[in-house]
């Protein structure tokens, strides 16, 4: 195995010749070209790996990309062009770098060589990727870092069926394609992310679709009850059930439809006067009601001076204080309390919701309130949770000039507060 400084590598004399030097040249404004004009990764590598055997010897290309998963790194596998059959190391196989030759590989952003892969696998028996790429056939490998803006994003393998393939030179002709194939790589991961957000809006929007049938026949049917002769035969207890899911089916269709007609900047809040004790008693009213089912005591805890209103986005910011509500009793054990509480502190209205849930790593917060940002924390029975409800929450209080804080000790509870101007 050879360790090659790329800043003095010796040429060989063919480099010097003009027609390879003036392949090379075309051959990276081509790639440029097709680049310019929109072509897919897969395009542009096959491309390379159809043009490049001038440069350098191969019957293999592949490329790797550098993921994090938590504190770990990984290569994966994304793409592979290869002449021999490719039955082992395929695409989408992954590796820990960690301690490995190829983290050292990206970290110290040198290519390598590896004369012989067999006489590397018997200096180091550990590595699986050696042991399967053996079995493809491949003999001798240069692994060459890939880079943007100073910063490594994976690796370029040229593989060869024949040992001793690779020369300091062939690293050097490397470089001159180097900046291209980054550029492409990550092309192709912007590509994938947009695809991944794209199909994610559409399925998001579809299910916006396929709850508003549901729910409008829930709607139909407790709107006719209520309006029945024996409705009014009805104990208190019964009526308060019915009247309760009446406001929440409503309260859903808005939220839908508020969902539905949004892009995604999002739509601009409406503010309006609002009683305040009418406010905060559908929101203890809903706590309990949901609290209930899990066997949580709900505890409600409204302070001295409060404004009889206030001017807030109703819908809004009853979809907020809610999230906060129904993600306490998500993460919550039966038979614990969860204490809501509404205070004026000095000019500010503050919505607060204590639990004494799991607790989250004061490591993870950071993650709360970023969309999709979940943490290591899991509802206690196995709730959904989608990310969504606490990057929902702050983007509402900032829209009401407000802000979302949070206290949590792992094994003691998490607080969270919305505080908002009056």
């Amino acid at each position: 195995m050879n360790s090659i400084n790329s800043d003095r590598l010796p040429m060989n004399p063919r480099s010097h010749e003009p027609d390879l030097v003036l392949s090379l040249s075309r051959l990276i404004q081509k790639v440029h070209r097709q680049m310019t004009t929109g072509a897919s990764s897969d395009v542009l590598f096959n491309f390379i790996f159809d043009s490049l055997g001038f440069v350098i010897p191969y019957d293999r290309i592949g490329i790797a990309i550098l993921r994090k998963q938590g504190m770990e790194r990984k290569l994966v596998s994304t793409w592979v062009k290869s002449k021999l059959p490719v039955d082992h190391l395929k695409t989408n196989y992954s590796a820990s770098i960690e301690n490995s030759s190829l983290g050292a590989i990206i970290d110290g952003g040198q290519p390598r060589i590896v004369d012989d892969l067999a006489e590397y696998l018997a200096l180091h028996p550990e590595s699986e990727s050696t042991k399967l790429i053996l079995k493809d056939g491949i003999r001798s490998s240069l692994t060459c870092p890939l880079r943007a803006e100073n910063r490594s994003i994976g690796v370029v393998f040229f593989s060869s069926a024949k040992p001793h393939t690779y020369r300091p030179e062939h690293a050097q002709f490397f470089l001159e394609l180097a900046d291209e194939l980054s550029v492409i790589v990550e092309q192709g991961q912007l590509r994938d992310l947009s695809r991944s957000i794209t199909e994610r809006d559409q399925s998001f929007r579809m299910a916006l679709h396929d709850l508003k049938s549901p729910l409008a026949v829930i709607q139909g049917y407790v709107g006719l009850a209520v309006e029945e002769d024996w409705f009014n035969d009805l104990n208190d207890d019964a009526k308060r059930i019915f009247t309760t899911l009446n406001r929440n089916a409503h309260h859903m269709a808005d939220l839908i439809n508020e969902l539905s007609t949004l892009d995604h900047k999002g739509a601009a809040i409406e503010l309006k006067e609002i009683d305040l004790r009418g406010f905060i008693s559908a929101l203890v009213e809903d706590g309990k009601s949901l609290s209930e089912k899990k066997e949580i005591l709900f505890i409600a805890e409204v302070g001295d001076g409060l404004p009889q209103k206030f001017k807030a986005d109703d819908l809004n910011l009853r979809r907020a204080v809610e999230n906060l509500v129904t993600n306490a009793i998500k993460y919550s054990n039966r038979h614990t309390t969860i204490t809501f509480s509404v205070t004026n502190d000095q000019g500010r209205l503050c919505f607060s919701v204590a639990d004494q849930g799991q607790g989250i790593p004061e490591s993870e917060i950071p993650k709360l309130f970023s969309e999709f940002g979940k943490t290591s924390v899991r509802p206690t029975e196995g709730e959904m949770s989608t990310g969504l409800g606490l990057a929902i929450v702050h983007k509402i209080a900032v829209q009401h000039g407000g802000t979302v804080s949070v206290e949590s000790q792992v094994g003691k509870g998490s607080k969270f507060s919305i505080s908002i101007p009056l």
